[in-house]
């Protein structure tokens, strides 16, 4: 195990250098610097973690950890975190660790057909989940309500709930069907020329959380 800080993330507060002096020190300007070459004996493997773990601005690094925002996916209370090419077991377990610690569940789900999680599988409110492929018959997906997207229209696992509508890509009737079967609205959009590297609607969206209720509509606008 190595350990790093990354000095644009540090804000001093230097909980790091507390919990671990054995690995961490002060500079002169107050950021947290690692001692060494950041090598990590084993009887201090547990200091690290506790100290990446209890910053505030999660710049304690340990290496060997790879983690993709793809593989992230939140249903309320409880993430799911996929083990893919992107995201290694120890990157999935540092997250895990940090978001424990704010009392959210978190459960790994390896994807060998997917380049990120969210390739394959969506989440749209309502506890209701758009999976593809091997996601489909995942134990972690089983106590979701599941809307299953067949053969040969996997690319439209990856759409997007903003507010009332479900945005999809342009094509793939039956999957369309089957969601506004649920009550949503959708927005298509056209996205061959992003699909052919491997670029889908979340990977091009940046939601920010608002104060919106999680409710759905009918397409003749009435909640249900």
């Amino acid at each position: 195990m190595r350990v790093r800080v990354d000095p644009d993330k540090c804000q001093g507060h230097n909980r790091c250098y507390a919990l671990a002096p054995a690995l961490f020190d002060v500079d002169d300007f107050g950021q947290a610097v690692v001692l060494g070459d950041g090598l990590v004996a084993p009887d201090q493997e547990d200091g690290a973690r506790l100290a990446a773990a209890n910053c505030p601005e999660f710049a304690i690094i340990i290496d060997p950890g790879t983690l993709d925002g793809g593989d992230v996916l939140q249903v309320g209370d409880h993430f799911y975190v996929g083990l893919t090419s992107r995201t290694n077991p120890e990157g999935a377990r540092q997250l895990a660790e940090i978001l424990g610690g704010y009392g959210y569940g978190v459960s790994f789900v390896e994807s060998r057909e997917y380049l990120h999680l969210k390739s394959g599988v969506s989440y749209l409110g309502d506890d209701v989940l758009v999976v593809a492929g091997e996601l489909a018959t995942n134990e972690e997906f089983g106590g979701v309500d599941k809307i299953v997207v067949g053969p040969h229209e996997e690319y439209c696992a990856n759409c997007i709930r903003v507010n009332d509508y479900v945005l999809v890509p342009a094509g793939f009737e039956k999957t369309k069907a089957r969601i506004a079967a649920r009550g949503y609205e959708l927005i298509e959009l056209e996205m061959s020329e992003f699909r052919k590297v491997d670029g889908g609607l979340s990977c091009l969206s940046l939601r920010l959380p608002g104060r919106g209720r999680d409710v759905r509509r009918t397409s003749a606008g009435v909640e249900v």
